[in-house]
């Protein structure tokens, strides 16, 4: 089966004490897919950029189903207080849906469009 594809993108503003430790706790666990024998993570990238005071991440995991029917994965992010969700997407099958988040209010509708449940 083809893998999903998750990525997420979020951008915090503040001092640049504040901004490492909250870019190294990103680094330390940011993302966590619970295992199970109907789906295998095939890879977990998080890259962090800082620049201006801004430290903008991107977190993109492949997640491949491994049964034999459709299958829902969980996905765990966990970021500062101070940031915030600007891009989702999912590529599922080769096809790409996106999601340009203008407030954090906009993260509770990620359920409507990708039948994505995020606790904030």
């Amino acid at each position: 089966s083809l893998p999903l594809l998750v990525f997420l993108h979020f951008a915090q503003h503040s001092c640049i004490g504040t901004m490492w430790w909250s870019v190294f706790a990103v680094c330390l666990l940011l993302a966590v897919v619970e295992s199970s024998s109907n789906h295998a993570v095939k890879s977990l990238h998080i890259t962090s950029d800082i620049k201006n005071r801004y430290a903008t991440t991107h977190v993109t995991s492949r997640v491949a189903n491994t049964g034999d029917k459709a299958n829902k994965v969980p996905f765990y992010v966990t970021f500062p207080d101070s940031a915030f969700l600007t891009e989702f997407a999912i590529e599922e099958n080769g096809r790409e849906i996106k999601a340009t988040l203008h407030k954090n209010e906009d993260v509770k509708d990620l359920d409507k469009v990708f039948n994505v449940f995020v606790l904030v």
